[in-house]
């Protein structure tokens, strides 16, 4: 009973809950990229499809293309599925 008011346990709580912290901050961290990388694949579909006259099919596609595997990168199936099935639909 007596280790519980050591100074051994309280430094071993210490670093067990600064690990804890650590873990914590990580994964938040890692899930804010995520979100922003997904949302940023959303706003250049997005731009692309506003602007698909102006640019023109071969730019077009070729941005569709590319958009298509950063947003497979960025895990987001849904927004890569929209592209591809998008993509399909200017191919001749």
């Amino acid at each position: 009973m007596d280790y519980f008011y050591s100074p051994g346990f309280g430094g071993t709580a210490a670093v067990v809950a600064a690990g804890a912290a650590y873990l914590v901050a990580a994964l938040n961290r890692r899930q804010e990229r995520q979100g922003a990388a997904k949302q940023q694949c959303f706003d250049r579909f997005v731009f692309i499809l506003d602007h698909q006259t102006q640019l023109g099919p071969p730019v077009v596609l070729a941005a569709l293309i590319r958009l298509s595997d950063d947003a497979v990168a960025a895990k987001d199936s849904s927004l890569s599925e929209l592209i591809d099935d998008f993509t399909l639909t200017l191919l001749p």
